[in-house]
């Protein structure tokens, strides 16, 4: 199976539909109705990469989902909740 990249290329573009059969070899059926649910644009503009990142050039859950989440620590709080804090500076993980 050819490695997928973009959703540009499970799109029948002389009719701008979904290519079912393609969408039914690579994901299950509660999937494929999801995905069929999207309407397709008309537009034939290129499909590009967008990640609107933070100052810090960091990747987090907060910055793909636009969410408001919490990100000091639920144990300690007293410090940012990342991997570097939870493996080397949280005093509760330490304890353990």
């Amino acid at each position: 199976m050819p490695s997928w990249t973009s959703v540009n290329q499970l799109i029948e573009h002389e009719t701008c539909t979904w290519n079912k059969e393609l969408v039914h070899t690579i994901v299950d059926d509660s999937t494929t109705a999801c995905i069929f649910s999207i309407p397709i644009a008309g537009s034939n503009s290129e499909d590009m990469l967008v990640w609107k990142f933070e100052g810090s050039e960091k990747y987090t859950v907060k910055t793909r989902r636009t969410l408001s989440v919490e990100v000091i620590c639920p144990l300690c709080k007293a410090d940012s909740e990342d991997s570097d804090h939870l493996m080397w500076s949280c005093d509760i993980l330490q304890r353990v």
